[in-house]
C-alpha cells in the first residue's frame, strides 16, 4: 500500500471525528483536529507519510487543510519528525530512509490497530 500512496497525485483524509474548524483553530493544542482517531489508527501512517500531498476534510467533509499547512500540530501530536511531514518536494532536505528504524517504530507505537499483525504491516514501505 505504501508504494500506492507514494504514486498518488493526493491522499484524501476525512476525519470523521472532527468539525469543520479553521486552520488557525485545529493547530491549537487540545482542538478536535489534533484528537482526530486518524492520527492514531495504524494504517493512516502509510497515508499520512507516502503522498506527496495529503489534503484533511472535517466530518462534514469541508476541507481543513494540507498536511504542509498542518505540519507543526501533526509533527506534535504523532511524534513524526517536521521535516518528515514538509519533505515534499524537498526530497534531500529530510529523506525517509534518513530516520532510524528506531524512530519509525515510535511512529507506529503511537497508533492502534484491530490485529497485531497489523501493527506490522502498517510499517510496510516506512
Amino acid at each position: 500500500m505504501f508504494k500506492w500512496y507514494k504514486r498518488a497525485y493526493v491522499c484524501y483524509a476525512y476525519l470523521e471525528d472532527v468539525p469543520h474548524a479553521e486552520l488557525v483553530d485545529c493547530e491549537m493544542a487540545g482542538s478536535a483536529f489534533r484528537k482526530a482517531k486518524w492520527h492514531r489508527r495504524g494504517w493512516t501512517l502509510q497515508e499520512l507519510i507516502a503522498p506527496s500531498n495529503v489534503k484533511f476534510f472535517s466530518q462534514d467533509w469541508k476541507e481543513i487543510g494540507t498536511r504542509a499547512q498542518l505540519a507543526l500540530a501533526i509533527s506534535q501530536e504523532t511524534g513524526i519528525g517536521l521535516f518528515c511531514l514538509l519533505r515534499v518536494g524537498f526530497p534531500r532536505l529530510s529523506p525517509l530512509k534518513k530516520y532510524s528504524v528506531a524512530q519509525r517504530l515510535s511512529w507506529a507505537s503511537r497508533r492502534s490497530t484491530t490485529r497485531v499483525e497489523d501493527q506490522a504491516y502498517c510499517l510496510l514501505g516506512l
